[in-house]
């Protein structure tokens, strides 16, 4: 058993080395090569490729998750709520959007800027707005922070911005788990603002018990550092985060994750996005953009 499943993981590994997929005519023959290899009872071999089966089954749906080609640099009308606390800096408010319309092979999360907000933005909030999207992208710098890899691993299928014109407009969905515990999250936030303001240990608080750590400063991780404690915080982090439903209740049993980190768009990162993205990323070449993202 432990050797199957080494060969298991083995073949997971080894689809992290493909430039691409494999095709629909090669992904048959695996199939058919796997069905040979029960009928002849041989269980090792057929772990090794059950783990390429099901890298490139994990692989082919998350690619499927991005923003079509049409839609790219394209302005478009989407449907959806706050998924994540949003992050208000200087000029713009960032967030993670989970889209109920349009539905198909549109992407089910994105991450949005919006600058200038007229309206004070929360999580769990639906909206109606007109962005202009693109396709995930990032600048890799050795030694530094994957943007397009960390997107891949937390599920979002594009990146844009509000427009303004037309003004957007707050809509009313259908009743969904995600939405409800987004709002939970928020309403949360709200109080430990309202009962800690101005208190320096507001962040670590926060990300003890929603799973948000914005507010925890450089010089707290600092210290989390030199004093040896920054896995008790992930590990507790994580468990906060693990298995929140991202899309309506009526259509969808997926668990992802709908609360992400904003401030890698100011190309910061916290030692906790780096055990993160470590995380989820476990066997993907660090520092490493995937090998079949840009697979057509």
């Amino acid at each position: 058993m432990n050797l199957s499943s080494l060969l298991f993981l083995a073949g997971i590994v080894a689809v992290q080395q493909f430039s691409r997929l494999p095709s629909l005519f090669e992904f048959i023959g695996l199939v058919v090569s796997g069905l040979l290899l029960i009928y002849r009872h041989h269980w090792r071999f057929f772990a090794l490729l059950a783990g390429v089966l099901w890298a490139s089954l994990l692989g082919g749906w998350r690619l499927s998750q991005q923003l079509p080609d049409t839609y790219q640099n394209q302005e478009v009308k989407i449907q959806g709520y706050i998924a994540s606390l949003p992050q208000q800096q200087e000029q713009r408010t960032n967030f993670d959007f989970i889209v109920t319309a349009p539905s198909g092979n549109f992407p089910d999360k994105i991450r949005l800027s919006w600058y200038y907000p007229k309206l004070n933005l929360a999580a769990g909030q639906g909206w109606e707005f007109r962005v202009k999207l693109r396709r995930p992208h990032g600048r890799l710098n050795p030694g530094g922070f994957d943007f397009e890899a960390w997107l891949f691993a937390n599920h979002i299928g594009a990146t844009g911005y509000v427009r303004d014109k037309p003004p957007p407009q707050i809509v009313s969905l259908s009743p969904s788990i995600g939405q409800y515990f987004a709002r939970c999250r928020q309403a949360i936030a709200d109080r430990l603002d309202a009962a800690l303001p101005g208190s320096g240990q507001l962040g670590v608080i926060k990300a003890l018990t929603i799973g948000s750590q914005n507010a925890i400063t450089q010089e707290q991780w600092r210290v989390f550092r030199l004093t040896g404690v920054v896995h008790l915080i992930v590990i507790i982090y994580l468990l906060k985060r693990k298995f929140i439903p991202s899309q309506r209740l009526e259509t969808s049993t997926d668990w992802i994750d709908v609360e992400s980190n904003n401030s890698h768009l100011q190309n910061q990162q916290s030692p906790l996005e780096f055990f993160e993205t470590d995380l989820k990323l476990t066997f993907w070449p660090k520092n490493q953009t995937f090998g079949f993202l840009n697979h057509k």
